[in-house]
């Protein structure tokens, strides 16, 4: 008798196979025994015994399909999130593979299903060949496995969820949240940057008048102040909280996307000027660094070329921003830089920059401002565009450089910041970062033209700033400027009625024969039009409207010790001294003594008092000379130094003289029974303080 036998097939639950070439899904196992299959498009049900499965089987009408690639649709977003965890984390990737270790084993072991016993030795395997001292128990390996499968038996399905812990359900119902989004809009989303606390408070009023009418079973739950900063977290975006605080302008200069700036195509189109304050150094006194003499944080104003970002001006010194500091730094911008050769042969690169822009971009800082500034600028042909009050991203490239220059100065060993310096009274070099001023010239003289000017710039693809600066240089050819006209300019203007004894001003005469001819001239105007160099008193330069020329007149020969080489705010201080202490000093003929005994209390008073009284000492003490004019060359060069900029020192020497002594002016006051506070000017911008 003849034998058959055909043994059960085994399918895996929803297992997709292919009948007469349409797509079924297993479904389960009939009473009778047979396989019920589904049909995926029309989901109908058909049955085949092993028998008939084996028949199609051999005809090759049956065949089972392999695993989808993802069990639920709705899971294939969450998988590819879940791979950017996974790749971005080392510690999540670890124990992906970690469990996938022991999927993969599973796989390999070849088994249908996975029971606790099935799994038990193959933990134990797994364990001991890569030596995990917590291994699974066998329950999480058949959570990883089911996990495996339903995710399409993608490596990422393994990783922890770790970002769904937590109670993710809302804790407060709608009414809360509308009386939340109530205070918050009334009394935190409004200008003036009011605090959170305030919504707070408006919170527990709203809710305190709402549970007036409510039993107290129905009373709403009021969520604390730090719940309410999560919910502001999670329900205001940061592009609201910023444009309904502080305006919708100021939120699309920090959120919103930019493109790039207006572009300039050639060298001395436009400049951008500017001060800044260098917080990580302390100026002093004397040929050599010493605590005992410290002025204070120097400032520094710079000129720069839009299109090339090369620095094209610079002024160093104590005095704040001021409408003689930015007139030093467009001298030193407009004319040739020769004199770098001379006082600095340490230097390896020259500074190649100069000629008259076609336009400058200033802040509204008062000095700008001032009528003073852009009639000046107009005398040599120069637009002044002012950038809108509280944006200085209009003058953005300037702010770099301060930012990439603080952060040069901050890297010096001994630099501090500004706070610093107010907490502790007497620094010492061990402490601080000492230069004199005549070193910080120096010393930013060569990193610019050693550092920063030839430096590679991304945003120049590997070309430098003086790169930039040479080849636009090379195409459009630079106008040389007139030295005369650009120190005549840049310079104070007023207007002077001339009488016999010539121009007045401030008590000093101006007087000449040539000054005498324009006077008497046919046509001439009742008043001239005068240039005063705020940095030298001994001459002025009167302009000649018929000619169009200016005429320099020479100080009175009596007046010329209380002029020549005095600063305009050291003769406004010495005269208000002596306009203030009548018994002491006898008139006009007196400014000259009282000159000479400001000089020796300031240096007297060297390194004493704030940090603002030895400023405004320092502005009264500092000589002319030490102005850095093209035409000007120091007496003695400076020593060959180590750059502090570059190297990281501390302090670097430069010879000069040594401060002669002098007697204390409060004891010369004291002798006439005189306060020393009477020597303030009525002008207080131009006092002691």
């Amino acid at each position: 008798m003849a034998r058959r036998f055909t043994p059960k097939m085994v399918f895996l639950p929803a297992q997709p196979v292919e009948i007469r070439g349409r797509r079924h899904r297993y479904v389960r196992r009939a009473p009778d025994g047979s396989a019920v299959f589904e049909d995926e498009q029309t989901q109908e049900q058909v049955r085949h015994t092993d028998a008939e499965l084996a028949q199609l089987l051999e005809s090759g009408q049956f065949d089972v399909l392999p695993w989808p690639v993802v069990k639920a649709p709705d899971r294939a977003e969450e998988l590819a999130a879940m791979r950017d965890r996974v790749a971005n984390n080392d510690r999540l990737h670890a124990e992906t593979a970690r469990r996938w270790r022991y999927v993969r084993a599973w796989l390999d072991s070849g088994h249908a299903t996975y029971t606790k016993g099935a799994l038990k030795g193959l933990i134990e395997r797994v364990a001991n060949d890569n030596a995990d001292p917590t291994p699974p128990g066998a329950s999480t390996v058949q959570r990883w496995i089911k996990r495996f499968r339903e995710g399409g038996r993608a490596f990422e399905a393994l990783a922890p969820t770790i970002h769904r812990r937590g109670n993710r359900t809302a804790r407060f119902g709608g009414e809360v949240m509308d009386l939340t989004d109530q205070a918050i809009d009334e009394s935190y989303l409004q200008p003036g940057e009011p605090p959170l606390t305030f919504a707070h408070n408006k919170l527990l009023a709203l809710a305190a008048n709402r549970n007036a009418s409510l039993p107290e079973a129905m009373k709403i739950k009021i969520p604390s102040a730090r719940t309410l900063y999560r919910i502001r977290d999670r329900r205001i975006d940061q592009y609201t909280l910023v444009a309904t605080r502080r305006g919708k302008e100021e939120a699309d200069a920090l959120f919103q996307p930019v493109g790039s700036a207006p572009g300039v195509d050639a060298i001395n189109r436009i400049w951008e000027i500017d001060h800044t304050e260098v917080t990580s150094f302390l100026v002093c006194y004397g040929p050599e660094p010493d605590p005992d003499r410290i002025i204070g944080h120097p400032w520094i104003t710079v000129a720069l070329d839009r299109h090339s970002t090369m620095p094209v001006g610079l002024y160093v010194g104590f005095e704040g921003p001021s409408l003689f500091t930015a007139f030093e730094c467009l001298r030193n911008a407009i004319l040739p830089k020769g004199y770098m050769r001379e006082n600095y042969p340490q230097i390896q690169n020259d500074w190649p920059c100069f000629g008259v822009p076609g336009c400058t971009v200033p802040d509204n800082a008062a000095e700008f401002r001032s009528p003073q500034f852009p009639i000046a600028c107009a005398a040599l042909g120069i637009d002044v565009q002012y950038t809108p009050v509280g944006k200085a991203r209009f003058k953005g490239k300037i702010e770099r450089f301060f930012g990439t220059l603080q952060t040069q100065c901050r890297s010096v060993t001994g630099a501090r910041f500004a706070d610093y310096y107010r907490r502790v009274r007497r620094p010492t070099p061990e402490t601080a970062s000492l230069v004199t001023l005549e070193q910080l010239e120096y010393l930013l003289h060569r990193w610019i033209a050693d550092v920063y000017a030839v430096s590679p710039r991304r945003r120049f693809e590997g070309r430098s700033a003086r790169d930039m600066w040479e080849n636009s240089a090379r195409i459009h050819a630079i106008a040389p400027p007139s030295r005369e006209r650009v120190l005549t300019s840049l310079s104070l203007t007023e207007f002077r009625v001339p009488r016999k004894d010539g121009i007045t001003f401030l008590g000093l005469r101006y007087n000449s024969t040539e000054l005498a001819n324009l006077r008497i001239a046919p046509k001439a105007p009742p008043e001239f039009r005068i240039k005063i160099d705020p940095g030298d008193l001994a001459a002025i330069q009167v302009h000649d409207d018929a000619n169009d020329r200016h005429i320099r007149v020479e100080v009175d020969p009596e007046q010329r010790d209380v002029a020549v080489g005095k600063t305009l705010h050291q003769y406004k201080v010495a005269r208000a001294l002596v306009r203030n202490n009548p018994l002491r000093y006898a008139g006009q003929e007196d400014i000259a003594r009282a000159m000479v005994e400001i000089t020796e209390y300031g240096l007297k008073r060297q390194g004493k008092g704030t940090q603002k009284e030895r400023r405004a000492l320092a502005k009264l003490t500092q000589q002319p000379g030490g102005r850095r004019r093209q035409a000007d060359a120091p007496d003695t060069p400076p020593l060959p130094i180590v750059d502090v900029l570059l190297e990281g020192m501390e302090t670097v020497g430069v010879p000069g003289a040594a401060p002669p002594q002098a007697d204390d002016i409060e004891l010369i006051a004291r002798r006439h029974g005189l306060k020393t506070d009477t020597m303030r000017p009525r002008d207080g911008d131009d006092g002691l303080e």
